[in-house]
């Protein structure tokens, strides 16, 4: 934990029940302007040749069909700009059936 916050890092994880059939990888790129106007791009779904390894993906992604993709660039874009980012973005999601609702909007 010490060496994690002095030098910095990434941690990732997967929902505890990981089931390669259930667990989708969303993914939406937007473009950060300089004068902080965000564009969203796309967005895509990969899907996975092994676990954790994307073997390709299908354009546009309906793993969550609910999910307002703008709100999200556009939540995480002004963060970023504010850190001084500008240019092109991608955002790597995950999204799990919801266990107390299976017919419920994925969660994310």
């Amino acid at each position: 934990m010490e060496a994690f916050c002095e030098h910095a890092g990434v941690i990732e994880a997967a929902p505890p029940s990981f089931n390669v059939n259930q667990v989708m990888s969303p993914s939406v790129s937007f473009f950060i302007e300089p004068d902080s106007q965000i564009k969203l791009i796309g967005s895509f779904d990969k899907f996975c040749g092994s676990d954790f390894i994307n073997a390709g993906c299908f354009f546009p992604q309906t793993s969550l069909p609910q999910i307002d993709l703008l709100k999200v660039c556009n939540s995480v874009g002004t963060v970023l700009y504010e850190k001084g980012v500008m240019g092109h973005v991608t955002i790597d999601l995950i999204s799990f059936p919801n266990p107390e609702d299976p017919d419920a909007h994925p969660l994310f």
